[in-house]
Parts: structure tokens; sequence; C-alpha cells
């Protein structure tokens, strides 16, 4: 429980100090022109930050202001008069303004409907490219350039601004989405958001994180088991040339944390995820396990082919039942990675982004915690009750063995046990205290971006999404609880609203075939309607996704559900 709270960040009576302390820091903002154009600066005895419009297909033009801005706009930089919604402004006393309100602003010549939305307790990062534009990183991922930062406190301190060495696009399928993750690099070690000091930084876009928090939470379930190695990581809002990116969790490097005994590290991927030069260091075991190897210290393995024969030896122990694998592998350490994955749901578990670490001693252990946005069923609707022996795992031929070992099981479920109060309590409130710490801010970025209509695209509310997270949490701990027989430990679903939602079911030429009135909360396990499927229909899936819906996740809002009708329709109707 020591670490209990440690996810949250400050707690209410700190917040409510740091906000009063450090009141004089918030920054004005000073709304100007740049030709016909408004735009705002978040000015400081350096000069401030320029914040640019942007402008949806609806005319009026948003203005996302980091949490440190002022909730006053001046306009002591613009000459001339000033109107706002035809009404004279003062210009030197500050016009307040209302969140979701729109203004019609004159001035300069200039006259635009403006939008302000402004975060909150957390913090903004400036990103700003040598070149002015990010069009060159988002052409080709691995494409860097220079530039400078600058790291805004929630409160308006600045914790860094300097030179930036070089900022990239990463990921995989995360990057082929419209809002980018990205790499930086610093010029100097430097410790941001209150994390280690470092030069490599990781900025993860959370696009198909509809809840904004799984990965987070997925991190600090890691460091509660002790998982040493494991990143740590802090909501900002992310500005690159003035634009607002939205919401970011950016994260200390992969490596920042390792043991200073780590010869190697290891990680289970795909080859269509290699350069040819991380190929060229990779190898493929006898089970068709392929690693991507990293030597991280002189140490009794010189090269590549050295590691890849000491874990095909370890393999071998593996597949033949031999206990003498013990010898070899830090046994704890890969049973609560083996419990974080199982807990969470992980689709890449042990498939890709999954990390091992081969120490001084000649044992491996588990390496970083990583990846996370495809945990929490958001990759395919999978049930709650997803057998322990089966995906998502990779790795079977090596963890099927291990979870019958009685000492892996037992460093497993001792530490399941260990982290049960710690899940009770962020159930209970710690989903909610951080649902309620970046809500301003997911609002900003839903306003930007929409939410990512694939993957688990299951609801229109943001909050019925963190009562999903709730849902499957309670459900896979209560399945967990039982198949590990483990006493005195339930949990509940989320609270329901008592509303009634509507299901429509209906065929993919939009004419309806059936309705549904259910309670808030209700899974229609049992409650679908039966489906021709040896001749017309194969299942139902969501209007706009191809995805099949499951009975395992509850109505929490009105649903539409189609009918997928099959490519074999024509040809079966005529027998």
């Amino acid at each position: 429980m020591k670490k209990i709270y440690a996810f949250l960040g400050l707690s209410g009576i700190l917040l409510a100090f740091t906000c009063l302390y450090f009141l004089a820091a918030k920054r004005t903002v000073q709304l100007q022109i740049n030709g016909e154009h408004l735009y705002l600066n978040s000015m400081d005895s350096s000069g401030g930050q320029t914040i640019l419009p942007w402008q949806k297909e609806d005319g009026v033009v948003r203005f996302f202001l980091p949490s440190c801005a002022d909730d006053k706009i001046y306009f002591d930089q613009i000459s001339g008069q000033v109107f706002i919604d035809g009404q004279k402004a003062d210009k030197w006393t500050g016009f307040s303004w209302e969140t979701g309100k729109t203004y019609t602003i004159e001035a300069g010549g200039a006259r635009q409907t403006v939008l302000f939305m402004k975060s909150e307790n957390i913090p903004a990062i400036f990103l700003t490219t040598e070149s002015g534009g990010m069009d060159a990183i988002h052409a080709d991922k691995n494409h860097q350039e220079t530039g400078t930062i600058a790291v805004l406190g929630e409160n308006g301190a600045v914790q860094y601004s300097g030179s930036l060495a070089s900022i990239s696009g990463r990921g995989n399928s995360t990057w082929e989405e419209e809002k980018k993750p990205y790499s930086i690099v610093l010029d100097e070690k430097t410790a941001l958001c209150g994390m280690n000091s470092g030069k490599s930084w990781k900025l993860l876009a959370l696009y198909y994180e509809h809840d904004k928090i799984h990965s987070r939470l997925t991190y600090a379930m890691a460091q509660e088991l002790g998982l040493f190695s494991t990143p740590n990581c802090a909501w900002v809002d992310l500005y690159c040339n003035g634009n607002y990116q939205g919401i970011y969790l950016l994260t200390e490097s992969k490596k920042r944390n390792l043991d200073s005994d780590a010869q190697w590290l290891l990680e289970k991927t795909h080859k269509s995820r290699l350069s040819d030069t991380e190929e060229a260091a990779s190898f493929t075991t006898e089970m068709g396990y392929l690693f991507q190897a990293e030597k991280t210290a002189d140490g009794f393995l010189e090269n590549v082919s050295d590691a890849a024969a000491y874990i095909q030896r370890i393999e071998d122990l593996i597949a033949a039942g031999d206990t003498a694998y013990r010898e070899y592998l830090d046994l704890d350490s890969l049973a609560r990675k083996f419990l974080l994955e199982k807990i969470v749901m992980n689709y890449d578990a042990m498939g890709a982004s999954a990390y091992f670490i081969l120490d001084g001693e000649g044992r491996l252990s588990s390496g970083p915690a990583w990846d996370y946005d495809n945990s929490f069923a958001t990759s395919g609707f999978f049930s709650y009750t997803s057998p322990i022996e089966s995906v998502p795992d990779e790795m079977t031929g090596w963890f099927n063995v291990l979870y019958e070992d009685s000492q892996f099981r037992s460093y497993m479920t001792d530490a399941y046990r260990e982290l049960l109060p710690w899940l009770k309590y962020m159930l209970e409130e710690g989903i909610d205290a951080c649902s309620e710490e970046i809500s301003a801010s997911v609002s900003m970025d839903l306003e930007r971006w929409g939410m990512a209509r694939n993957r688990m695209y299951l609801y229109e509310e943001y909050d019925n999404y963190i009562r999903y997270l709730k849902f499957f949490l309670s459900r896979r701990l209560n399945y967990l609880n039982e198949i590990w027989e483990i006493d005195g430990a339930s949990f509940q679903d989320p609270p329901v609203t008592g509303e009634i939602h509507t299901v429509t079911f209906q065929s993919e030429d939009g004419s309806v075939l059936e309705t549904l009135q259910v309670p808030d909360g209700t899974c229609l396990e049992g409650l679908l309607p039966s489906l021709d499927k040896e001749r017309f229909y194969s299942s139902w899936f969501y209007p706009g996704m191809d995805k099949d819906y499951s009975a395992f996740v509850p109505v929490y809002e009105d649903l539409t559900l189609c009918a997928r009708e099959r490519e074999s329709d024509e040809e079966n109707t005529d027998s």
C-alpha cells in the first residue's frame, strides 16, 4: 500500500496549496493579430509561447489553453478598438471567458467566432522544430529535426527550457493515425515532470485509449508489483509549433531504469517491426520466438550469437520440463510480469514489445513493462474470462510450462494477493480521481481529434469508457480470484444510473429489424436477436467499424448494431 497514492499525483490538499502558492505564476494570455487572424500568446518574462487557433468545419475558431493560462484574455497588444459580441471591450482590464461558450471578436480588421477551452492539473510541453512545421516528420517517421522545448508546470513554473537535440516519429499502428506519437531527445539529461533525469523521452498519443488512463494505470500496477525497470510517466498537454496536439503520456526511455548489472536487453518482437540494423542483431529460437538483442554492458556473453545460444539453452530446458531452468530464470520477476499481462489482458503480451534482461550472472528476468495501448480488451472484444493458458500470450511454449511450475505459481499468486488492496483502491477511488484530474484536458483532446472509430469504439461519451474500464477490471479480477481460489476478494461492477437505453438492430442498409429496451449496465448475452447464420448473416457488428459486437460489453447508452451480411447471400438464396 506504500505507493497507493503515488499514481494520483498531488492530493487535493497539496494541489489546492500549490495553486494558491503559484497563483502569481499564472500566465497572462494576450489576444493578438497576425494578418486577419487572431492568435494567443501565453506571456512570461521570457516572451511566452504562441498558441495558434484551430478551426473546424463549422467556422468556429478554437483556442486550447494550458493549465497555467490565466482565465482572462487581454487585448493591450492590439491597436484600435476590440468588440466582443458587438460590445466594446476594455483592453486593459481583460475579458473573462467561459469554457464552451462562443464569442464573436472583432479587432484590427479581423472578425472571428471564437471558443476557448482550458486544461487543468497537468503540465504543458511546447515543442518548436527548426523548420517551423511537422510535415517532414509526419511524412517519414524516421526523419529527425532539432528545435527547442519548454515544459511549463500546471502552475506556470518553467520546469525546463532549452534546445531539443531531435524530435521524430515513433510507434507502429499508432503512427498510422492522424494524432501521432513522438520521440524526443534533449541536449542534456533533465528531470521532466518529476521523473528521473534523462535525455530520451517518449510522447504516447493515447489515441486508441478512449479512457486515456489504462496505459498509465498499467505502468503504476507494474511499479506496485515491484517490476523495478518500469518507466515513470506523466500526462501532459502537447503543443508543436504553437498547434495544440492533445493530451499525451510523457514516459521515460525503456532503458532509463535498467539495473546496473543488466548485460543484454532482449525484446520479443515481430520481424515486420525490425529495421535492417535491428534484424542483424536478432535471433529466432527453435520454438520460433524472435528476439532483438541489445548489449547494454560488457559481460560473459560477447555477441548476439552467444546470447542466442544461451537463450536456446534455457528454452531447451523449458521444453523438456526440466526444472533446472530455475537456475537461469528469475522466476519471481517473470511471474510478476506474467501476472501483470494477465490482469490487463494485453493483446501484445509476449508477442511484441515484450522485454527481458540477461544480467551478469546469466539470469533472465522480466524487462521494462512497455506498450499497453492494446490492453483492457481494446484490440478485440475479449471475454474477461479468457483462459490463462491461451491468448493473449504468444510465448505459450515457455509460459504454459512455467505456469504449471509450483514455484512460479506461488510467486504469482503471492504477488497477486499483495496487489489486491491497491487494485481495490483504484477501482473504488483511484480511477475516478485520475479521470477527474485529466477531464478538462480530455475534453480539449476530444474537441480536437474526436474518438478513434476503430478498435474499441463502444461508446459516444468519455465517462462511459471510465465505467467500462472499471467494469472490465472488476470482472477480470473476480474471474482470476475464482480460478486461483483467492478467498475473501470480490469486486463489484460500477454503479448503474437507472436509465433505460434503446438498442436498435438493423440491416446494413439501415432498415430497422428490431428494438430492445434495456436497463443501464445490461450485457446483451442471451438477449441478441437470432440471425439466420446459415444463409444470410454471420454476426452483429458496430456500424462504421469492422468489429463484431461482444455480449460481454455492458450497455451504457443507446446503441445501434448491424447484422453482418454473408458474401454468399446471393448464392445461398438461389439454392
